[in-house]
């Protein structure tokens, strides 16, 4: 029997393109169908929104939603240079909360040195090892 049309793969996949002779660091999976090589594919979100951060500081009015989202982004970024991550939505929970707690320091103290010595029994595990 011949079959013209075959199904979609499952909306979790996303084709790739083959190529040969390098790898492209990613997980592989093949398709259900059997044709090809997919990737898992994996909403980009962001580490810690803007809404989460306003709940853990306890911030009620929305007068300063334009300063807490740069320390969100600065906080990432310090956590995101000492691990060599980089964090989304999907991130594990001790890096999401180091996020947050840096956030709060700064926002709270104005703390303008951001070490991340309060947070570092947190970001430890994560940490890529650089030689």
């Amino acid at each position: 029997m011949l079959r013209l049309w075959s199904p979609p793969p499952p909306p979790s996949v996303v084709p790739l393109p083959r190529r040969r002779g390098r790898s492209l660091g990613r997980r592989f999976f093949s398709s259900p169908a059997g044709g090809g090589l997919f990737q898992k594919e994996r909403p980009m979100t962001e580490a810690v929104t803007l809404a989460e951060a306003r709940l853990f500081l306890r911030v009620g009015d929305g007068a300063e939603d334009g300063v807490i989202q740069i320390l969100i982004d600065a906080a990432r970024a310090r956590v995101e240079a000492e691990t060599g991550r980089a964090l989304d939505g999907a991130s594990p929970a001790p890096l999401r909360l180091a996020v947050m707690m840096l956030t709060m320091r700064a926002y709270e103290r104005g703390e303008a040195d951001e070490t991340v010595a309060p947070v570092e029994g947190w970001i430890a595990p994560y940490r890529t090892v650089r030689l």
